[in-house]
Protein backbone atom coordinates (compact mmCIF):
# COMPACT_ATOMS: atom_id res chain seq x y z
CA UNK A 1 0.00 0.00 0.00
CA UNK A 2 1.36 3.40 -1.04
CA UNK A 3 2.24 5.89 1.68
CA UNK A 4 0.01 8.95 2.05
CA UNK A 5 2.18 12.05 1.63
CA UNK A 6 -0.49 14.78 1.61
CA UNK A 7 -3.44 14.40 3.98
CA UNK A 8 -5.89 17.30 4.31
CA UNK A 9 -9.05 17.24 6.38
CA UNK A 10 -11.65 20.01 6.58
CA UNK A 11 -9.42 22.70 5.11
CA UNK A 12 -10.99 26.16 5.28
CA UNK A 13 -9.31 29.37 4.13
CA UNK A 14 -10.75 32.79 4.87
CA UNK A 15 -9.49 36.27 4.05
CA UNK A 16 -10.32 39.63 5.67
CA UNK A 17 -11.52 37.77 8.76
CA UNK A 18 -13.91 39.80 10.91
CA UNK A 19 -14.34 42.50 8.28
CA UNK A 20 -17.45 43.27 6.20
CA UNK A 21 -15.76 41.91 3.09
CA UNK A 22 -14.71 38.59 4.69
CA UNK A 23 -14.24 35.89 2.07
CA UNK A 24 -14.28 32.12 2.47
CA UNK A 25 -12.35 30.69 -0.46
CA UNK A 26 -11.91 27.05 0.62
CA UNK A 27 -14.83 25.38 2.36
CA UNK A 28 -13.97 22.09 4.04
CA UNK A 29 -11.53 20.54 1.57
CA UNK A 30 -10.58 16.89 2.13
CA UNK A 31 -7.66 15.68 0.03
CA UNK A 32 -5.13 12.85 0.11
CA UNK A 33 -2.21 12.31 -2.25
CA UNK A 34 -0.23 9.09 -2.15
CA UNK A 35 3.40 8.58 -3.05
CA UNK A 36 3.89 8.42 -6.80
CA UNK A 37 0.67 10.18 -7.80
CA UNK A 38 0.34 12.94 -10.40
CA UNK A 39 -2.62 14.95 -9.14
CA UNK A 40 -4.28 17.58 -11.35
CA UNK A 41 -6.46 20.17 -9.62
CA UNK A 42 -8.86 21.59 -12.18
CA UNK A 43 -11.20 24.56 -11.84
CA UNK A 44 -12.23 27.81 -13.42
CA UNK A 45 -10.61 31.11 -12.53
CA UNK A 46 -11.51 32.17 -8.99
CA UNK A 47 -12.41 28.67 -7.81
CA UNK A 48 -9.63 28.54 -5.20
CA UNK A 49 -6.89 26.59 -7.00
CA UNK A 50 -4.24 29.16 -6.14
CA UNK A 51 -5.25 29.24 -2.50
CA UNK A 52 -5.21 25.46 -2.22
CA UNK A 53 -1.84 25.18 -3.96
CA UNK A 54 -0.36 27.76 -1.59
CA UNK A 55 -1.43 25.64 1.37
CA UNK A 56 -0.23 22.40 -0.23
CA UNK A 57 3.13 24.06 -0.86
CA UNK A 58 3.41 25.29 2.77
CA UNK A 59 3.39 28.90 1.57
CA UNK A 60 0.25 29.62 3.61
CA UNK A 61 -1.67 28.06 6.48
CA UNK A 62 -5.36 27.10 6.54
CA UNK A 63 -7.76 29.09 8.69
CA UNK A 64 -9.31 25.82 9.86
CA UNK A 65 -8.61 22.14 9.33
CA UNK A 66 -5.68 19.75 9.54
CA UNK A 67 -2.90 19.26 7.02
CA UNK A 68 -0.24 16.55 7.31
CA UNK A 69 2.63 16.61 4.82
CA UNK A 70 4.67 13.44 5.15
CA UNK A 71 3.30 13.12 8.72
CA UNK A 72 4.24 16.72 9.64
CA UNK A 73 1.39 18.94 10.88
CA UNK A 74 1.68 21.94 8.55
CA UNK A 75 -1.23 23.76 10.16
CA UNK A 76 0.70 23.85 13.44
CA UNK A 77 4.21 24.53 12.10
CA UNK A 78 6.06 27.78 12.80
CA UNK A 79 7.59 29.98 10.12
CA UNK A 80 11.08 28.53 10.56
CA UNK A 81 9.83 24.97 10.31
CA UNK A 82 7.77 25.80 7.21
CA UNK A 83 10.87 27.25 5.56
CA UNK A 84 12.78 24.03 6.23
CA UNK A 85 9.88 21.93 4.95
CA UNK A 86 9.74 23.88 1.69
CA UNK A 87 13.47 23.37 1.20
CA UNK A 88 13.53 19.68 2.05
CA UNK A 89 10.18 18.32 0.91
CA UNK A 90 8.63 20.57 -1.74
CA UNK A 91 9.92 21.58 -5.15
CA UNK A 92 8.32 24.49 -6.99
CA UNK A 93 8.20 24.88 -10.78
CA UNK A 94 7.51 28.51 -11.65
CA UNK A 95 5.94 29.83 -14.83
CA UNK A 96 8.85 32.24 -15.34
CA UNK A 97 11.31 29.53 -14.22
CA UNK A 98 13.14 31.85 -11.76
CA UNK A 99 16.57 30.62 -12.84
CA UNK A 100 19.51 32.60 -11.50
CA UNK A 101 21.15 34.63 -14.32
CA UNK A 102 24.85 34.13 -15.06
CA UNK A 103 24.65 30.79 -13.25
CA UNK A 104 24.84 27.52 -15.12
CA UNK A 105 21.97 25.07 -15.36
CA UNK A 106 23.94 22.74 -13.11
CA UNK A 107 24.45 25.37 -10.41
CA UNK A 108 20.78 26.39 -10.60
CA UNK A 109 19.74 22.81 -9.88
CA UNK A 110 22.27 22.60 -7.05
CA UNK A 111 20.94 25.72 -5.32
CA UNK A 112 18.28 24.15 -3.03
CA UNK A 113 20.79 21.49 -2.02
CA UNK A 114 23.34 24.20 -1.20
CA UNK A 115 20.80 25.87 1.10
CA UNK A 116 20.16 22.50 2.72
CA UNK A 117 23.85 22.14 3.54
CA UNK A 118 24.59 19.19 1.24
CA UNK A 119 28.34 18.68 0.54
CA UNK A 120 29.52 20.01 -2.85
CA UNK A 121 30.48 16.68 -4.39
CA UNK A 122 27.18 15.07 -3.42
CA UNK A 123 24.99 17.93 -4.63
CA UNK A 124 26.87 18.17 -7.94
CA UNK A 125 26.43 14.45 -8.57
CA UNK A 126 22.74 14.68 -7.65
CA UNK A 127 22.17 17.73 -9.86
CA UNK A 128 23.76 15.96 -12.83
CA UNK A 129 21.51 12.96 -12.23
CA UNK A 130 18.39 15.16 -12.12
CA UNK A 131 19.34 17.04 -15.29
CA UNK A 132 19.85 13.69 -16.99
CA UNK A 133 16.29 12.69 -16.10
CA UNK A 134 14.97 15.67 -18.10
CA UNK A 135 17.40 15.15 -21.01
CA UNK A 136 19.51 18.22 -20.19
CA UNK A 137 22.84 16.53 -19.50
CA UNK A 138 24.42 18.08 -22.60
CA UNK A 139 23.38 21.63 -21.62
CA UNK A 140 24.19 21.63 -17.92
CA UNK A 141 27.09 24.09 -18.29
CA UNK A 142 25.02 26.63 -20.23
CA UNK A 143 23.68 29.85 -18.74
CA UNK A 144 19.90 30.56 -18.71
CA UNK A 145 20.23 33.10 -21.54
CA UNK A 146 21.76 30.34 -23.67
CA UNK A 147 18.76 28.07 -23.22
CA UNK A 148 15.42 27.96 -25.03
CA UNK A 149 12.17 28.40 -23.13
CA UNK A 150 11.57 24.65 -23.12
CA UNK A 151 15.09 23.97 -21.85
CA UNK A 152 14.63 26.50 -19.04
CA UNK A 153 11.47 24.65 -18.05
CA UNK A 154 13.40 21.40 -17.87
CA UNK A 155 16.06 22.94 -15.64
CA UNK A 156 13.33 24.33 -13.37
CA UNK A 157 11.73 20.88 -13.18
CA UNK A 158 15.08 19.24 -12.39
CA UNK A 159 15.64 21.78 -9.60
CA UNK A 160 12.24 20.90 -8.12
CA UNK A 161 12.84 17.16 -8.27
CA UNK A 162 15.27 16.96 -5.37
CA UNK A 163 12.27 16.76 -3.05
CA UNK A 164 9.45 14.31 -2.47
CA UNK A 165 6.68 16.58 -3.71
CA UNK A 166 6.94 18.55 -6.96
CA UNK A 167 4.34 21.31 -6.69
CA UNK A 168 3.87 23.83 -9.50
CA UNK A 169 2.34 26.76 -7.57
CA UNK A 170 -0.65 28.51 -9.10
CA UNK A 171 -0.35 31.97 -7.55
CA UNK A 172 3.02 33.10 -6.28
CA UNK A 173 4.39 32.72 -9.79
CA UNK A 174 1.26 32.24 -11.87
CA UNK A 175 -0.05 28.99 -13.27
CA UNK A 176 1.36 27.18 -16.27
CA UNK A 177 0.48 28.57 -19.70
CA UNK A 178 -1.04 26.35 -22.34
CA UNK A 179 2.43 25.18 -23.42
CA UNK A 180 3.00 23.80 -19.92
CA UNK A 181 5.81 21.40 -18.96
CA UNK A 182 3.26 18.69 -18.33
CA UNK A 183 4.84 16.20 -20.79
CA UNK A 184 8.20 16.41 -19.02
CA UNK A 185 6.59 16.16 -15.60
CA UNK A 186 4.59 13.17 -16.79
CA UNK A 187 7.68 11.38 -18.12
CA UNK A 188 9.49 12.04 -14.86
CA UNK A 189 6.58 10.86 -12.72
CA UNK A 190 6.27 7.60 -14.65
CA UNK A 191 10.01 6.89 -14.77
CA UNK A 192 11.83 4.51 -12.50
CA UNK A 193 14.57 6.84 -11.24
CA UNK A 194 12.48 9.38 -9.31
CA UNK A 195 10.08 8.67 -6.47
CA UNK A 196 7.73 11.48 -5.58
CA UNK A 197 4.36 13.00 -6.28
CA UNK A 198 3.24 15.93 -8.38
CA UNK A 199 0.40 18.36 -7.72
CA UNK A 200 -0.61 20.63 -10.58
CA UNK A 201 -3.30 23.30 -10.84
CA UNK A 202 -4.85 23.88 -14.24
CA UNK A 203 -7.86 25.60 -15.73
CA UNK A 204 -7.51 23.37 -18.81
CA UNK A 205 -9.40 20.12 -18.40
CA UNK A 206 -7.96 18.46 -21.52
CA UNK A 207 -4.37 18.94 -20.31
CA UNK A 208 -5.22 17.63 -16.84
CA UNK A 209 -6.93 14.55 -18.25
CA UNK A 210 -4.01 13.82 -20.55
CA UNK A 211 -1.26 13.87 -17.94
CA UNK A 212 -2.74 13.56 -14.46
CA UNK A 213 -3.26 10.18 -12.87
CA UNK A 214 -6.08 11.63 -10.76
CA UNK A 215 -8.26 14.75 -11.00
Amino acid sequence: MAKTIIDMKGIVKKFYIGQPNELTILKGIDLTVEEGEFLSIVGQSGSGKSTLMNIIGALDRPTEGEYLLDDIAIDQAGDGQLSSIRNEKIGFVFQTFNLIPRTSALKNVELPMLYAGMPRSKRTARAKQLLGMVQMEERMDHMPNELSGGQKQRVAIARAMDTRCCSPPDSCAGKFPMRSPNPTLYKVSTGSKWSGQICEASSTFSSAVRFGTRL
